[in-house]
């Protein structure tokens, strides 16, 4: 019987080859942009490229993924389910008690600058 996980190992392994043609796209367009041979639509095309080995690589992993998540959730345990203890309710204080405050911290009153009026002007004629 074949292992939840196998199909992921599968593209994992697939995604590590295409590596290597994520890399030759790239040192190919090095050199000839080192021959003065690379315009900008070659690099628009090697993006897009690119771009979609990228998503492809994406969505492959990702639905491999979900099928091993998948099977492997489906599978029996071998040990039973338990649920975690519950902690200890933390003690609230008593209804009749009223909370106890902190004395309010004084700050000292905040300085503001003089506001400057503007010189008077001298009329002149």
């Amino acid at each position: 019987m074949p292992e939840p996980t196998d199909s992921l190992n599968e593209i994992l392994g697939a995604m590590a080859d295409r590596l290597g043609k994520y890399a030759e796209i790239w040192q190919d367009a090095a050199k000839r942009n080192a021959r003065n041979e690379y315009n900008a639509t070659e690099a628009m095309s090697d993006l897009q490229k690119t771009f979609t080995m990228g998503l492809r690589d994406a969505a492959d992993t990702g639905a491999a993924m979900l099928t091993a998540l998948g099977a492997l959730a489906q599978q029996p345990s071998d040990e039973p389910a338990t649920r975690p203890a519950k902690k200890p309710a933390a003690k609230k204080p008593a209804a009749n008690k009223p909370a106890a405050k902190r004395p309010a911290a004084k700050r000292p009153a905040a300085k503001r600058p003089a506001a400057k009026r503007p010189a008077k002007r001298k009329p002149t004629r």
